[in-house]
């Protein structure tokens, strides 16, 4: 049986854990209501943006292209469960039907990445809000270098969105559509539509991967903030067990000098 000092040591490692806990709680907690007002306004642009991309598409004389490219949204920090793991999952099941290029975002991703897939690149993923734009910057270069064998256009993205439970894939570009209706029509433009998509393309390119990257570390903040949660909860029971065990030990102490003081009064 552990002797009280022993008690009394691990119970102010759990304060010390418990501390640092609550410390990555706060922290997770303020980014995710930073995220949660940047996205909004952010996804209305992108959308915008990705319908003229669309309507443009239509009208130009692009040949489609064949090699595919997969970007996948991991974590940089821990404490965010299974994330990595299910992302990877997907990555593995997506190259086993077609197999394409790898981008892995996240330095825990890559990590735990295994040999069944070829990575193109690695970037270190945002682990913060503020990081977002830097990292954004790596993916649009590490995209226009390999444009020529990768193109923009069959560029995927696949990363853990909390609402969704899952990994979700997204094409980072609308799909090319040759249908008929009111998509069929050409918009009234005084350039021709490779020209205005050329300036387009760039600025699209930057809004949406800086909106799927804050989505992604949304989700991941979420999940750490419930990780967590349980956590400290956990620890919390095993903190007031100690306690409990502690004063049972002291209690025991205090009836055996009782019984020591009442043997020598005997005497």
């Amino acid at each position: 049986m552990p002797s009280r000092r022993q008690l009394q040591g691990k119970k102010e490692l759990y304060a010390t854990l418990n501390k640092i806990m609550a410390a990555l709680k706060a922290l997770a907690y303020a980014e995710t209501r930073k995220l949660q007002r940047q996205i909004p306004p952010q996804l209305a642009i992108v959308e915008r943006m990705r319908a003229a991309i669309a309507k443009l598409q239509q009208h130009s004389n692009a040949d489609t292209p064949l090699n595919k490219l997969i970007i996948v949204l991991g974590t940089e920090r821990g404490f965010c469960g299974d994330i990595n793991r299910r992302l990877l999952d997907a990555t593995t099941e997506i190259i086993r039907t077609a197999p394409c290029g790898v981008i892995l975002v996240g330095d825990r991703l890559y990590r735990h990445a295994h040999a069944d897939f070829e990575v193109l690149a690695q970037v270190t993923g945002p682990s913060v809000a503020e990081d977002v734009e830097s990292v954004t910057d790596e993916l649009v270069a590490l995209l226009s270098q390999h444009s020529e064998h990768y193109p923009l256009t069959e560029a995927e993205i696949l990363y853990y969105r909390e609402q969704d439970g899952h990994p979700c894939r997204f094409p980072l570009f609308p799909k090319r559509n040759h249908g008929d209706g009111a998509a069929a029509i050409a918009p009234m433009m005084y350039r021709p539509a490779p020209e205005l998509l050329l300036e387009l393309i760039p600025m699209y390119l930057f809004a949406s991967l800086q909106s799927c990257l804050k989505d992604a570390l949304l989700g991941e903040n979420r999940k750490r903030l419930s990780h967590l949660e349980y956590a400290t909860r956990h620890l919390q029971e095993r903190m007031n067990a100690l306690t409990l065990q502690t004063n049972m030990l002291r209690q025991e102490e205090i009836i055996e000098d009782i019984e020591a003081l009442l043997f020598v009064v005997a005497d």
